[in-house]
């Protein structure tokens, strides 16, 4: 009889004399990092590096646009200045009545 998948394979052997326990050559290195692991390594680091960089970027151009604006604010004349002041006083009184008068989309469901 001979085995189709194998022409190595021998119906006459015993457990004593095969070798199951013996590693073949292509999986003695099975645990150490491979290239892909080491470049991934690579990769991740360099991707936190990236972001850390843009964060950094993102929030000093925030801190450098709050210092712009507080520097033109200052320069602003009186007059001006106090008109930029009552329009904003009424946006946020209508943004506050526009919150207690009204419900959103999702609370609204509930009464349906």
């Amino acid at each position: 009889i001979t085995c189709p998948a194998s022409p190595n394979y021998n119906p006459d052997v015993t457990s004593s004399s095969a070798q199951f326990w013996v590693q073949p050559e292509s999986y003695l290195n099975f645990n150490e990092p491979s290239v892909r692991d080491k470049n991934m390594k690579l990769f991740n680091f360099l991707m936190g590096i990236m972001a850390a960089f843009f964060i950094t970027c993102a929030l000093i151009a925030q801190w450098l646009l709050r210092q712009n604006n507080r520097k033109w604010l200052e320069n602003l004349p009186i007059d001006q200045a106090d008109l930029l002041r009552l329009q904003d006083k009424n946006e946020e009184a209508k943004e506050r009545y526009l919150n207690e008068c009204t419900t959103s989309m999702f609370d609204s469901v509930k009464y349906v």
